[in-house]
This record gives structure tokens, C-alpha cells and sequence, in this order.
């Protein structure tokens, strides 16, 4: 199988540091005795490096190509978020005209949501995306803050609101946002939660480091009425409960948890510390009905003669409490490596560029996939094919 380049785009090394991970909602900082007792007594606590992990296979998997028309063209993308009332597919392209689409459940292109500009309607840029019930918000940093652009899932524009928060990523928490501040001293918390109309109501994670620095990247997930939060190397993963954020699990990294002189290094010194050092960092977390997703990767040191970084996916059936695993080095020829996203019917969603495919068809048509037909008709330069993933 020739090397797959898949959904996300995602290095350690960009995402950014702090002095420690928060245990509960506001002011409350954990005591870490070791990092080989991370558990809090609030969280659940995975062992994602211990043994008797059960394989994740697929039990079938069903490909939505998205139709490719002469004015959609996704590119890069930025975020695929689902409609999980409608069934409809939304993403962002990271094209140099960003845009946002929208698809239906069968692939079929309906209509692009607003437009990136200055004007009234428009938005400036697109930080992150959400989608609740039939509207489509847009976040885009204007200035010393934030403007979040809504839109009708018919592209209608509805309303811009600015916040004075410079937020890197949000979800729709209702009725109301729940945003990512970063690690910025203009700000004594790194989450806050607000009403419809962008005034605060909530704050959260005290912002304890000692220098400031900005975070990229999709960080939230939604299902149903839950957002669900992680950061780039705290082990402790958040749910939302009545419009609190809460810790839920403690994901225990054993000797990989990043070492805690780390977070109370100058920046230059932390890099150079993570270089020295064998560490591990949640990438991707979200929730279906059933079960829980953590996507990790691990590095190992950086002079242990070219060993190269792990991913993982696992998941947790959180009725069983059974724990199912596949690991992949990164540069691994796998087309399977970072869902996206989850499904009402606890399904993983892949986006997959066709070229990947067409790269090895045969090694492709060996999976469980339950319309092998569509693999015939790609072109190389069509939009990509949804995965949808079926657990066994």
C-alpha cells in the first residue's frame, strides 16, 4: 500500500504547553503525586499503555463519495462536522477562498454556507465551525476579539455577534457557546461559557503558566447536547453537564505523560526538554452513544536511533468498559488513522482523498467496505469519500 497522507494534519509540536492540567470546573488544580498515579477521583481512569486490549476491527464500512462540481473543490479541509438531526455533512476548506459545504447524507452537494470578506454577511476568516439544529456558526477572529457569524443551513445569514474573548475554537453549547481562550495571559481562564448573544457566564481551567501562547485547532466536539473538550498535553479529558465543564477521564500515559518540569519551562526550554524526553498527547477526542473515542500518539525519544512516532485510536464501550486498540507508526501506510468524527449510530467517520485510494485500489477493495462499486467510478482530482465505520 503506497503512503496515505489522511484527515488531519496533526504535530505535537505545534500545539501548545501549560503548568498543569485542571481537575474540576473553576479553581480547583489536581495534586499529581506521580505520573504513574494520574487518576482523579472524578475521572475514569484509562490505561491505554497496559495489556489485554481488545483488537478495533471494522464490522463493515460504507463509502460516501462527495459530489465534485467545477465551483467544489474542498482541497484541504479545516473541520467535517455533522448535522445529527439532518443527516447532512459539513466541511471547511482551507482553500485560499475559505468555504464551507454542504452535503446530504448520500454525497450530493446542496449549497455552500455564507462567504469569506469584510462585509456585513461575511466572515473575515474561519477558526472553527458548529452546527446545531438547522444553523451553521462560524467563528472568525476580528481584532481584539471574535465575531461568531450564523447562517441557516440554506446559506440565508442570520446574525454576527462579536465577543471580547480571542477564542481559537467553540461548540454550540446550549443556549449558548462554550469557547477555548488558549494559554493567553490576556485571560485568567482558558474556557469560559456564554448566552446566545456572546456575554459571559462562565469561566473555567484557571490559566496558571507562566507565558503566554496562542492554540490552534479543533479542540471541542458535539453530540446531541454534550460538547466534549480536550487540550494538547493535559491527560484529562472534559464532557459539558449542565453547562459545566467537568473532567471525565484521566487517560493514564504512564512513563509518556509529559514530565511536569515541562510546564514550568520557558518555551524554549520545554521544547528542548520534549526532545529529551519520551512523551505521549491526547490528539482527538469525542463521544458517540455507546462508546468513547481517544486518539493518542506517542513519541519516543528523539536520539533512540530514528524510532519514529505512534498513533493510536482507541475506543471504550462505556457500558463494558472494554477497551479496543490499533496503533499505527505515523508515517504508516494505513488509510485508517484519524477519524474525524462520530456518529448518532456509533460509527467512525474518515475522510478519505481519492488519490489514496486509487493509490492501491486492490489492498482497498479487501476491507468490509459494503459498496466496492463506488471505487470505480473515483477520479484522482475528485472532492474526497466519507468512510462511515462500523464497529465490530
Amino acid at each position: 500500500m503506497k503512503p496515505i497522507l489522511l484527515i488531519i494534519t496533526l504535530t505535537l509540536l505545534t500545539t501548545t504547553f501549560k503548568n498543569d492540567c485542571p481537575k474540576t470546573g473553576n479553581n480547583n488544580e489536581p495534586n499529581r503525586k506521580s505520573a504513574l498515579n494520574p487518576a482523579d477521583e472524578n475521572t475514569k481512569v484509562i490505561d491505554v499503555f497496559g495489556s489485554g486490549h481488545s483488537d478495533l476491527s471494522f464490522k463493515s464500512i460504507e463509502l460516501i463519495p462527495l459530489e465534485t462540481l467545477p465551483d467544489v473543490l474542498i482541497g484541504d479541509f479545516l473541520q467535517l462536522k455533522i448535522d445529527f438531526e439532518g443527516d447532512d455533512f459539513y466541511i471547511s476548506s482551507n482553500t485560499n477562498q475559505k468555504e464551507i459545504f454542504r452535503f446530504n447524507k448520500e454525497g450530493k452537494f446542496l449549497n455552500k454556507i455564507g462567504k469569506q470578506g469584510g462585509g456585513p454577511k461575511e466572515f473575515p476568516s474561519i477558526a472553527d465551525i458548529c452546527v446545531h439544529g438547522d444553523i451553521v456558526d462560524v467563528l472568525s477572529r476580528s481584532g481584539n476579539g471574535v465575531k461568531i457569524v450564523g447562517y441557516k443551513n440554506d446559506g440565508t445569514f442570520l446574525y454576527s455577534k462579536s465577543i471580547n474573548l480571542v477564542a481559537y475554537s467553540f461548540e454550540w453549547l446550549s443556549p449558548g457557546y462554550i469557547l477555548e481562550t488558549s494559554y493567553s495571559k490576556a485571560y485568567p481562564f482558558r474556557v469560559y461559557t456564554t448566552d446566545v448573544n456572546g456575554k459571559i457566564t462562565g469561566k473555567y481551567l484557571p490559566n496558571t503558566t507562566g507565558f503566554s501562547m496562542a492554540i490552534s485547532g479543533n479542540h471541542f466536539s458535539g453530540l446531541g447536547s454534550e460538547a466534549f473538550y480536550h487540550e494538547g498535553y493535559c491527560d484529562i479529558l472534559y464532557k459539558t453537564i449542565d453547562r459545566k465543564l467537568l473532567p471525565a477521564y484521566t487517560i493514564d500515559l504512564r512513563e509518556y505523560r509529559v514530565p511536569d518540569e515541562f510546564y514550568k519551562s520557558e518555551p524554549l526550554q520545554a521544547f528542548q526538554l520534549l526532545k529529551r524526553s519520551a512523551f505521549a498527547s491526547v490528539l482527538n477526542y469525542f463521544e458517540t452513544p455507546s462508546n468513547a473515542f481517544f486518539s493518542i500518539r506517542q513519541s519516543p525519544k528523539r536520539q533512540s536511533n530514528g524510532k519514529e512516532l505512534i498513533d493510536y485510536i482507541f475506543i471504550l464501550n462505556k457500558d463494558t468498559n472494554e477497551l479496543f486498540e490499533r496503533s499505527f507508526k505515523m508515517r504508516s501506510e494505513d488509510f485508517f488513522k484519524h477519524p474525524v468524527t462520530g456518529t448518532m449510530n456509533d460509527e467512525l467517520v474518515f475522510l478519505i482523498y481519492p488519490y489514496m485510494i486509487l493509490s492501491d485500489k486492490e489492498a482497498f477493495k479487501e476491507l468490509a467496505i459494503t459498496n466496492p462499486e463506488i471505487i470505480n467510478r473515483l477520479e484522482v482530482d475528485d472532492n474526497p469519500v466519507l468512510a462511515i465505520c462500523k464497529i465490530k
